[in-house]
């Protein structure tokens, strides 16, 4: 998953809805702002509010940079209002807008679905398909898009076979490249190339012929992704998707990931377990306060207030006569909170001379003995400020797009 930009949320779409025929060749701006709309939506929904969103964080989340963007809102909009999707399952098949209506008001986009299409969108406990938004934003192809969809859907299983008529219909390329060699080259082998080098999603594939004609799509998935598929409704699963990183991560990712979830929050769990040091109790704490509040960067303000409120809990610590557990975490703290302005980022031997000497006047040892703490903690520290600086460059960057 090339992961760069931290998403807004998750895209999770019933298998039915990734399976639609698609009535137009949508352009891949529509279809990116069909899938960030989409993650607007929380998993506690059961209505389709009104979803707004900024033009520029809409660019920055989809990696898109000009300045006449804003001038192709209006044309956008009025397209997407009038496209169709062609819904089947076993008991029906339905024709449906994406949409009862687009505003677009001074730089801010404002989307309702399509009530009729909720069933496909909200509440889903089953046969679903979900992946972050940033996954999909690099890509330049609207094909891609769907291909992504498409095999993420089957990856798993690890294949998926596909008649060609109803591939091209998926794809919203009914009409587009009648001649199977040019579908081939400018739809299969160019999503082909670009989802090897955008994601972690890539895939070959294989024709079956009757007789001369082309008639099937064989593809063979090979998908990083699965191994970190987001439990989104029974946390009792969770073995299912990955029982050696599940068992990597104890009660505390646990519980704080079910509380995200609630909140229609998805933070990955090597994040949350990178929160552990805090306590339960406090992460709680924090949790409740942001409840219902309309918070654009969840993990950077969740971090922000959970530090704060460490940092006022270890000054009456020091009052009440802290413990030496209680000691050693403020020393780790420090020493990580001397790198948080660092902009790159900073060598052991670097850190190590301020770590000795924060071990030797918090922990009040020795420098022979405070050598050995560094020696013990490094790796904990090391990693913990890479984080960090790497989070700030995230951070930068999306102030700079």
């Amino acid at each position: 998953m090339a992961k760069k930009k931290e998403s807004n949320g998750l895209v999770v779409q019933s298998n039915d809805l990734i399976e639609a025929y698609y009535e137009a060749d949508l352009k891949t701006s529509e279809h990116k702002i069909i899938r960030y709309a989409a993650s607007k939506i929380k998993l506690n929904d059961t209505q389709f509010p009104h979803y707004s969103f900024e033009v520029s964080e809409f660019l920055a989340a989809a990696g898109v940079k000009g300045n006449n963007y804003h001038k192709e809102i209006e044309k956008i909009a009025d397209g997407l209002s009038k496209r169709r999707i062609k819904v089947k399952s076993k008991e029906k098949i339905g024709w449906f807008p994406w949409f009862s209506g687009i505003v677009y008001e001074k730089g801010t986009v404002h989307i309702v679905f399509n009530a009729l299409i909720k069933d496909l969108l909200l509440k889903l406990e089953e046969r679903f398909t979900n992946y972050p938004f940033d996954v999909i934003a690099p890509l330049k192809s609207s094909y891609s898009v769907r291909l992504f969809e498409l095999l993420k859907q089957y990856e798993k299983i690890g294949h998926r076979t596909i008649p060609l008529e109803e591939l091209r219909l998926m794809l919203g390329a009914a009409e587009k490249y009648p001649e199977y060699g040019n579908f081939k080259q400018r739809i299969l082998k160019h999503s082909q190339k670009e989802l090897k080098e955008k994601t972690k999603l890539s895939f070959e594939f294989e024709e079956i012929k009757q007789g001369k004609k082309v008639e099937k799509i064989k593809f063979t998935i090979n998908s990083q992704y699965k191994q970190e598929q987001l439990t989104l409704f029974d946390d009792s699963n969770q073995d299912k998707e990955g029982p050696e990183k599940s068992a990597a991560y104890g009660e505390f990712v646990c519980l704080t990931k079910r509380l995200l979830k609630d909140q229609g929050i998805f933070v990955d769990e090597e994040t949350i377990s990178g929160w552990e040091k805090y306590g339960d109790v406090l992460m709680v704490e924090v949790l409740n306060e942001i409840k219902g509040r309309n918070i654009k960067q969840h993990v950077r303000y969740i971090e922000k207030v959970l530090m704060a409120k460490y940092k006022e809990q270890n000054k009456l610590a020091i009052i009440e006569d802290p413990s030496p557990e209680d000691v050693l975490q403020n020393a780790l703290d420090t020493i990580i909170a001397e790198h948080q302005n660092s902009a790159e980022m900073v060598p052991d031997w670097f850190v190590e001379d301020k770590a000795v000497k924060i071990f030797n006047e918090h922990l009040n040892i020795s420098v022979k003995e405070a050598q050995e703490h560094w020696k013990k903690y490094k790796d904990e520290l090391m990693n913990s400020i890479q984080k960090m600086i790497k989070l700030r460059r995230k951070i930068s960057t999306r102030k700079k797009a």
